[in-house]
């Protein structure tokens, strides 16, 4: 593989390599117990979600999110990452992301989530 896919590919592999945790579909107890809830009332304003609070996990750099109702999105990679590496079935984010009030047809910035979900990643060496 080359360009990005083979980056990408190889970021996801390497960060596997030092999991503890093989296979989130495998119920492992160690990916899903590393999860950092966030809440609206942490970002105020800058909140891009239509939910009040998600749970943010990280593996191998990698962002998952999942709401309240137990639905998994992805800021970063996409649904075939999930299904393929873990085994988790997610959604489109644009489900939950905020409309911006003040320009129609746009988006929030969806930035302040991203940057918590990498700071997770750094955190917690995955």
């Amino acid at each position: 593989m080359s360009g990005i896919t083979g980056w990408a590919t190889g970021r996801l592999l390497a960060g596997i390599g030092k999991s503890r945790t093989m296979s989130v579909a495998g119920g492992d107890r160690d990916f899903w117990d590393s999860g950092v809830r966030v809440t609206r009332d942490e970002f105020g304003e800058a909140w891009p979600l239509t939910v009040d609070g998600v749970t943010l996990y990280c593996l191998a750099g990698w962002v998952l999110v999942e709401d309240d109702e137990g639905t998994y999105y992805w800021f970063n990679g996409g649904p075939d990452v999930a299904r393929t590496w873990f085994g988790v079935e997610t959604k489109n984010i644009r489900r939950i992301w905020r409309d911006d009030p003040r320009t129609p047809d746009l988006k929030v910035s969806i930035g302040p989530i991203i940057d918590r979900g990498h700071q997770i990643c750094a955190e917690q060496g995955r």
